[in-house]
Formats: structure tokens, sequence, C-alpha cells
């Protein structure tokens, strides 16, 4: 819980935002823009066909999502194409997660897009930067559920949203998801 608290101070004062004002006044007022964050349509709509639903292990509901990264490949991730965004504004990303080993990263980050399809670059070469509100290091996360957020903005004028990515780097391990959301927060 620690290290969540000092992320979100270390990226609020890197957004530029004052510390004491924003944390203490913070508050959600959007809905979920994640489509199928919670797992319970039962398949993977919204998310790339790499998710796995699960209905054994869950954090609440009947359904969750699972990534399993064999060791075979340097990584495994799921994918949510493009989640809208406006440019300029705050948002909380939150998910409870569980996993079995704790072997390699979890990463969970978001591009900036303009629109689907549409990343946006620094240059013709170098995509623009993203957002990574949450990462998780060899050994964090494994046993009981947890929930995980982080706050994170755009300044450019023009993002229209983000892809959001969920991925296990270098491990052999399994990752449990459930109530993943991204919500404006003001």
């Amino acid at each position: 819980m620690m290290r969540v608290a000092l992320l979100v101070a270390a990226l609020l004062t890197i957004a530029g935002a004052p510390l004491a004002t924003y944390a203490a006044d913070a508050r959600v007022v959007g809905e979920n823009l994640v489509a199928n964050g919670d797992m319970e349509t039962g398949d993977y709509t919204g998310w790339n066909s790499t998710l796995q639903i699960v209905d054994e292990d869950v954090y609440a509901g009947e359904h969750s999502g699972m990534i399993e990264n064999t060791g075979a490949t340097r990584d495994a991730a799921i994918v949510q194409s493009f989640v809208p965004i406006d440019p300029n504004a705050y948002y909380e990303f939150r998910v409870a997660a569980r996993r079995e080993t704790g072997q390699g990263y979890v990463y969970m980050h978001c591009n900036w897009f303009a629109a689907p399809g549409e990343r946006l670059m620094s240059s013709a070469q170098w995509p623009a930067g993203r957002a990574e509100p949450v990462t998780l290091r060899t050994g964090e996360g494994t046993g009981a559920w947890r929930e995980y957020s982080g706050i994170f903005r755009s300044t450019r004028s023009d993002v229209g949203g983000v892809q959001l990515v969920i991925f296990i780097r270098e491990g052999a391990d399994r990752l449990y998801l459930d109530n993943i959301s991204i919500r404006k927060i003001e």
C-alpha cells in the first residue's frame, strides 16, 4: 500500500499538480471507460483473444481474466485497443490482481492515441510516451488478491484515448485480473 501511495505522489508531482490539494480533494467523477473490465460478459469482449476468462479464481462477480506466460516467450499480454480519454485530464487506473509465481515483471501501461488505430508519435520514428500507472516487480503480488491503482494524465492536446496493455515480461507466471477501470478524477 505504501508503494502505491508513493507512486501516486510521484506521478502527481511530475504532472505538476499540487500534491496536498489534489490528493486530499481528488474524487472519481467519471464512469469506468474500460470495456468489460469486470470480465462479467463471460468472454473476452473488449480485449484481444489472449485473455482467458476463468470462473474458478475470481475477485468479484462470477468471472475474472487470466494471462499466462509459460516462459517460452518473452511477453504474454492482453490489450484493449482504445479507451477514450480527454486531453489534460487526470484519470485513475485501478485493478484487482493476483499472481501465482511472481516471476518476471507485470506492466500495466497506457499508450497515447489520437483515435482508434492512430498512435501518437513524438517524431516519425518514435511513439509518444505512455503512462505506466502500475508495475509489479519480481515477487510482488503473489498469493491473495490485491487492489492496485495509479493516477495518470496526458499533457498532449491531441490525445483522444489510450491503448491499455497489461503484460507479464520475462517470467513464467499466471496473472489473474478483475475490476479493471479507468475513471476520470477531479
